[in-house]
């Protein structure tokens, strides 16, 4: 069984690299069309992030739609 040479093995080894750099650049582009987001190392979804602009934006909770509500 022939043997790596140098060359060989650090060719193998960037196109490893690369292949794992753009296997996490296609996984960030689709948590951000997914809309995840994260806050404090917890992942949003869209229906989080809705919920907490609702509950920012409404004065009080009789306006705040009743899918939204966080308690």
């Amino acid at each position: 069984m022939p043997a790596l040479s140098l060359e060989e093995a650090v060719e193998l080894e960037q196109q490893a690299h690369a292949a794992d750099l753009e296997r996490k650049q296609r996984l960030l582009e689709r948590r951000q069309k997914q809309g995840l987001l994260s806050v404090k190392g917890h992942a949003l979804t869209r229906e989080e992030q809705e919920a907490r602009i609702w509950a920012f934006m409404c004065v009080d909770r009789a306006t705040l739609p009743e899918k939204f509500y966080l308690f």
